[in-house]
């Protein structure tokens, strides 16, 4: 009987099973569940929080039917990048519905400067140390069920949010991208599924590539085919 040789056709799904399988069988990739890559000895980031971060979200918790909400205090990242920042400022999200209601609450509960969804302009304007802006929480944003930051939004958002970009230098985002992706648990399927969302996903794919190692590159690699 003749043998017969059969080629596989290197399909999309094909190229993106190798990847993930390459980088399993190379001890690269612990878990392929659901888009999350778990590599061996990767811990889950949680971004220590000040007293003014403690007590926006006290004041949050206190409405009868709390907002989700995300607030992100800007020396949160100071083990991340370059230098410290002694005086925070502060960017608060919450779904655009609250943002009224918040921002009375925040000025009535904190002594501090609240600016609500402010321009660049007027971020400039009125910058100084301490600042909270309240902006509009994106629909389906990724955010955690304490209403904090989850490290898939993060990651989005120091590539593409001017919020973020006013607090951070460009090379302070770069090399938080790298720790932040090498040294730390990430949904990845979460996080191009957040930055289709913003349209902006070949934008995110390339600056989490460049900040990456190797195996995590063949992961981004993978899911981005599925997209």
């Amino acid at each position: 009987m003749e043998s017969q040789v059969v080629q596989r056709l290197s399909t999309k799904e094909f190229s993106s099973f190798n990847a993930f399988e390459r980088a399993h069988l190379e001890g690269k990739i612990s878990s392929l569940g659901y888009g999350y890559i778990a590599f061996p000895a990767l811990k889950k980031l949680i971004l220590e929080e000040d007293e003014v971060a403690r007590r926006i979200h006290k004041v949050f918790a206190s409405f009868a039917f709390p907002p989700a909400h995300v607030v992100l205090c800007s020396a949160s990242l100071n083990p991340f990048i370059n230098h410290l920042i002694a005086r925070p400022s502060y960017v608060v999200e919450v779904e655009k519905e609250y943002l009224e209601s918040c921002f009375v609450a925040l000025n009535a509960s904190l002594n501090s400067r609240v600016l609500l969804h402010p321009s660049k302009e007027e971020r400039t304007r009125y910058s100084e140390p301490g600042v909270i802006c309240l902006y509009p929480l994106m629909s389906k944003a990724p955010a955690s069920k304490d209403g904090s930051v989850r490290v898939e939004k993060l990651l989005v958002d120091l590539v593409v949010s001017p919020r973020y970009k006013s607090l951070y230098s460009g090379p302070d985002i770069r090399q938080a991208l790298s720790i932040i992706c090498n040294e730390y648990a990430v949904n990845y399927r979460t996080v191009f599924a957040y930055a289709s969302r913003k349209r902006k996903t070949q934008e995110v794919y390339s600056a989490l590539e460049d900040a990456a190692e190797r195996g995590i590159k063949e992961a981004l690699h993978a899911i981005k085919e599925e997209l």
